[in-house]
């Protein structure tokens, strides 16, 4: 764990809310933050859950820089933002097994982790985040059904140890609009960015890992061997175009 991408995030605790990560600066008219579902429920905020244009960023939720294990990864997956649902609440307010998980991935403590990858946990089939991550991913993980046999809770075990991804900004929002002079000075950002420029570099010549990157292709910046990104058409849904899907496949060794 030598970049500094890893090490701080392994470093931050979350003690209480608003959960911000130190030497980031959110605009307070950009942000909300709820210390339990019930709070959220009574705000006025709740009724823009049927406001399909709500860009409110919600700084009670854990943010979400990464899932999988960075380290073991074949494929890695670059976002933009980790979305929000209301059901997010509850999933993190007690602080059960589903905030460990998060915590675990986002410490990237995750020896010995039968579902590396969180969201491909049926234990967590539940949550939203599983619901999006197996219908995006469901190409592969059909793949990986017929190249390996057995049932999906084994072929999802199978991906969730080969599969990671980033979020160029790790806060949780129905939908993303921070104005770029916001952007471009979050610390959180300028570090994801860095560490995924630093392990393309030092993939270059193994290419050992293949990254797709889903949102955001021109601020993450990279391209090249070992890169591939979605149209505008697929990537404005995150959604695995055919060839892609293809590429993810053979990278994995699933055709």
């Amino acid at each position: 764990m030598n970049h500094q991408f890893l090490k701080e995030w392994a470093a931050w605790e979350p003690r209480k809310a608003p959960y911000l990560f130190p030497g980031d600066d959110l605009p307070s008219s950009a942000t909300v933050c709820f210390n339990s579902p019930e709070a959220y429920i009574d705000s006025p905020q709740f009724s823009q859950l049927f406001d399909p244009k709500d860009v409110t960023i919600h700084l009670g939720l854990h943010p979400m820089p990464m899932l999988g294990n960075l380290s073991k990864a074949k494929v890695v997956f670059l976002l933009q933002n980790p979305g929000m649902k209301p059901g997010d609440y509850y999933a993190e307010h007690k602080r059960g097994d589903y905030w460990e998980a998060l915590r675990r991935s986002t410490q990237q403590k995750l020896t010995g982790e039968e579902y590396p990858f969180l969201f491909l946990n049926p234990a967590f089939s539940w949550h939203s985040g599983f619901l999006w991550w197996t219908r995006k991913l469901n190409p592969i993980i059909q793949g990986a059904r017929r190249r390996n046999g057995g049932s999906a809770k084994d072929a999802l075990r199978w991906l969730a140890s080969r599969v990671a991804s980033i979020e160029l900004y790790p806060y949780r929002s129905r939908m993303f609009k921070l104005p770029t002079k916001v952007r471009e000075h979050l610390k959180s950002a300028e570090l994801a960015k860095a560490y995924v420029r630093n392990e393309l570099a030092r993939n270059a010549t193994s290419r050992k890992v293949l990254f797709v990157v889903m949102r955001r292709a021109k601020e993450w910046g990279i391209s090249g061997m070992g890169v591939k990104t979605l149209g505008p058409g697929a990537a404005r849904g995150a959604h695995l175009s055919k060839p892609i899907a293809q590429a993810v496949l053979a990278h994995l060794g699933l055709r």
